[in-house]
């Protein structure tokens, strides 16, 4: 009988022990599954992070670029607009400026019209006034030879 107990006890024993060995392997299980997932949690929540982080370096990287492209646009379109505005100057003048000339031109063919007109009628007169100087001249000049070659060539009238 003692072999009989020996042997249940250590059956008993065996099965225990298995027990146990089962019990130890699922507690080593969970604990690998524990550690796995605190692991996998913190391996995510740092790459989370940083994720976050290069999305933030992204984010002030891009407000940089377009904070220097506005304030380079600004200079440019300041320089464009400044620019068109001496070009538009330089445009206004220089029609101005034709507009004096063309007024001055045309003040100045006024005048030289004016003059020449007065020149020519001037010059009407003076030669009408001495060609009726001539004709009266002429004729007074006729008047008296044919009043001094008259008698001669008709003596019975004079």
């Amino acid at each position: 009988m003692c072999w009989l107990v020996r042997s249940h006890l250590e059956h008993n024993s065996e099965a225990t022990m298995l027990q146990k060995f089962i019990k130890r392997k699922h507690e080593c299980s969970m604990a690998a599954m524990m550690l796995q997932r605190v692991y996998r949690a913190r391996t995510l929540r740092r790459l989370l992070a940083a994720h976050r982080h290069a999305l933030t370096i992204q984010r002030v990287y891009r407000g940089y670029v377009a904070r220097v492209f506005v304030r380079e646009l600004f200079v440019v379109m300041s320089l464009a607009s400044t620019h068109i505005q001496a070009v538009f100057r330089s445009y206004t003048s220089r029609e101005r400026t034709k507009s004096l000339r063309n007024r001055k031109t045309a003040g100045a063919v006024h005048m030289q019209r004016v003059f020449r007109g007065f020149q020519a009628r001037k010059w009407v007169f003076w030669i009408r006034f001495h060609v009726a100087s001539a004709i009266q001249i002429q004729r007074v000049a006729r008047g008296l030879m044919g009043r001094q070659v008259w008698p001669y060539f008709y003596p019975k009238f004079g």
